[in-house]
């Protein structure tokens, strides 16, 4: 099938509205407007799915939009109860509103061109190890009617639940559902909603609300896709988009403390804008719960500062009592923070991870990390990428300048130490400490990388912003007799275009293209080729609705259900699960003298084998997974199975051996 790029269209535009609408519907109930509702609208929207797609099955009803329809209205039910709070009193933002949106756009028209070219297809895949579970989990999804995040059982067959953070899925079995667009289609629209409308949104409330100017946030906003650690890494790694869309919400999250703790006088909403952020967490623990936990890591600063402030301003008259009752909650907040330490080590899924030291390790020293985690490279080697990551690393520093100037904003450097710290910590550190501190994140260095562009990216607008400032204020030069929109949008764009020209930027998005190649000439990289991709589309023209395909997963054939609407057995790269598709995939090469292959190929209804030769993820597993199948080779030459369909080397292969037994 050949799609166009017209294809996104609607998929971006859909889900673009399903992640906005109902959470923006319930805000308004709760009589917020303008910037409030903005920020408010995509988290409470989040809260809004996954509520909706676990108590969908419990009430029988098919998933779709009137779960969703329902949820809306019960908490915008709740939500007329903030209407008897007393109206927003908000500060006028400096600039216009109309700089904020133009940024979004001129920001994301470059994103999505180069986003286009590391595709090359509108409907690319991703070929990495994860890939497959997440298309296969969104057709699960909408051929069941079930998209509850506690129901995911893509590889555990005869159960009825599975916990998984399941948030993408369940936007994307929406759209997949009811336009009956493929997945890659789907995945591809919602990724360009997510990197170019959700991610710069919430980077620029959290610049343009700390400094309660709309100039500010175009800054931000502007300059929301130019750091290769956020949103690029979760785009080629993994592909983790899960976490890509739990760690894109963050900074709205993180906004929302602001008017809660910073603002004055309870001016701008503070009781409404805490009623939202409570109800915005489900979703957040929903899109993924690591990430949930790098929340919680990054509000040590702005809860603790902002404990400390709401104590302080219990004692009208300055003084040591200020500092005294000031000092009293600040610590409140810290052994808020000590609790929910020791609560991860009650719970023992949480206390391994913690404790048992997984699969990653450091990989370099403390000098090398530091310097990653503040010239944006992190992820990257400093040394291969010039003097740009420098230059957009001292704007950054000028922007924790700028940042340490207010309270509304002091506290967003400190949330970046926090994530380098824990960055470092993956980066250099050795167990048991490695594992305490980044344990939740499985040690892996790859999620820790991400982590580091939620923070330093809004420090990029802070610092553009400032450095306009100080040209207008200081500076005699013509330039600084301009009005100030002006220098902020020249400053704001030398800093987007170096960000462009940043050699780590560029290579961020060469490993996305890699990643997104069906034909690619390296050899740990790809499962599946364009030929293999035509067979797999084409196979409900040669089998029946009711079979069940086998294949080695390994080889790319496990997208098989979610581009043919056919089962494939082994869903998922690995672990493999299905006792029985596994004895036939090891011994169906016997099947003419093991009785017990037959029987089960007639019971599960076994019928055909995708033969893709041996093009395997990262050119085979190191742990030899991939040679779990070997049933499954020379069967034609047997007279096991005979050729029915091919294209180019990709070949299907009907079973013969066991049709009179059928």
């Amino acid at each position: 099938m050949n799609a166009s790029w017209w294809d996104l269209v609607p998929a971006v535009l859909f889900t673009a509205l399903t992640i906005t609408v109902p959470g923006a519907l319930i805000a308004w109930a709760g009589r917020a407007r303008g910037r409030m509702m903005l920020l408010a609208a995509p988290p409470l929207s989040f809260t809004v799915i996954s509520t909706a797609a676990v108590l969908a099955p419990r009430f029988s009803v098919k998933w779709g939009f009137l779960p969703v329809a329902a949820v809306t209205v019960i908490l915008g039910l709740f939500a007329v109860l903030l209407r008897f709070l007393p109206r927003d009193r908000q500060d006028a933002w400096e600039g216009k509103a109309r700089w904020f949106a133009g940024a979004i756009a001129i920001g994301g028209v470059f994103h999505i061109a180069r986003l286009m070219w590391a595709l090359q297809d509108p409907d690319a895949i991703s070929q990495t190890y994860d890939s497959p579970f997440h298309h296969n989990l969104v057709k699960l999804m909408v051929e069941r009617g079930d998209a509850s995040f506690l129901h995911v059982n893509l590889v555990t067959p005869g159960t009825e639940n599975g916990l998984y953070p399941a948030l993408w899925h369940e936007i994307l079995s929406l759209y997949v559902g009811i336009s009956g667009a493929t997945t890659p289609i789907a995945t591809n629209g919602f990724l360009i909603v997510v990197t170019t409308l959700l991610w710069p949104l919430g980077i620029g409330m959290l610049t343009g609300w700390g400094l309660r100017s709309w100039r500010a946030a175009g800054a931000g906003a502007l300059l929301a896709t130019i750091a290769p650690q956020m949103p690029h890494h979760f785009t080629w790694f993994g592909v983790l988009y899960p976490n890509l869309l739990a760690y894109a919400i963050i900074p709205a999250l993180l906004t929302f403390f602001i008017p809660i703790f910073f603002s004055r006088r309870g001016k701008e909403g503070s009781a409404r804008a805490l009623a939202f952020f409570l109800l915005s967490l489900p979703g957040l623990i929903v899109a993924h719960p690591s990430a949930f936990f790098a929340f919680l890591v990054l509000s040590i600063a702005p809860v603790v500062s902002g404990f400390w402030l709401a104590g302080r301003r219990l004692v009208s008259k300055k003084g040591v009592q200020q500092y005294i009752v000031g000092s009293v909650f600040a610590a409140i907040a810290v052994g808020f923070y000590v609790l929910i330490n020791s609560l991860t080590f009650r719970v023992e899924g949480l206390a391994s991870m913690r404790l048992i030291p997984g699969p990653w390790g450091p990989i370099g020293g403390i000098v090398g990390g530091t310097i990653r985690g503040f010239t944006y490279t992190a992820g990257w080697d400093f040394r291969d990428n010039g003097p740009l990551p420098f230059l957009l690393g001292a704007v950054a520093f000028v922007g924790i300048g700028v940042a340490l100037r207010s309270q509304r904003t002091s506290w967003i450097p400190f949330a970046h130490l926090a994530a380098v710290f824990l960055y470092l910590v993956s980066y250099a550190m050795e167990h048991p400490f490695r594992t305490y501190v980044v344990g939740l994140w499985y040690g892996d260095i790859q999620r820790l990388v991400a982590l580091v562009g939620v923070t330093a990216v809004p420090l990029l607008g802070l610092g553009s912003y400032g450095i306009a400032r100080f040209i207008r204020q200081r500076v005699r030069l013509p330039i600084a007799d301009q009005p100030e929109w002006r220098i902020v949008a020249v400053v704001s764009a030398f800093v987007f275009i170096f960000g462009q020209l940043n050699p780590a930027l560029h290579k961020a998005y060469v490993r996305i293209a890699e990643n997104m190649a069906f034909d690619t000439p390296y050899e740990n990289i790809g499962m599946l080729s364009r030929d293999e991709k035509t067979l797999i589309e084409r196979l409900p023209e040669t089998v029946p609705e009711d079979s069940t395909i086998l294949g080695n997963p390994w080889d790319g054939s496990s997208f098989t259900w979610a581009l043919s609407d056919r089962y494939f057995a082994f869903p998922h790269v690995a672990p493999v699960y299905d006792e029985d598709a596994m004895y036939v995939a090891r011994n169906l090469n016997n099947a003419l003298t093991d009785p017990e292959v037959c029987e089960l190929v007639n019971d599960r209804h076994f019928t055909h084998v995708l033969e893709f030769g041996d093009d395997y993820l990262w050119g085979g597993d190191h742990s030899l997974q991939h040679e779990r199948f070997p049933g499954l080779d020379g069967i034609e030459k047997l007279g096991i199975a005979k050729v029915v369909d091919s294209e180019g080397k990709a070949q299907l292969l009907e079973i013969t051996a066991c049709f009179s037994e059928r």
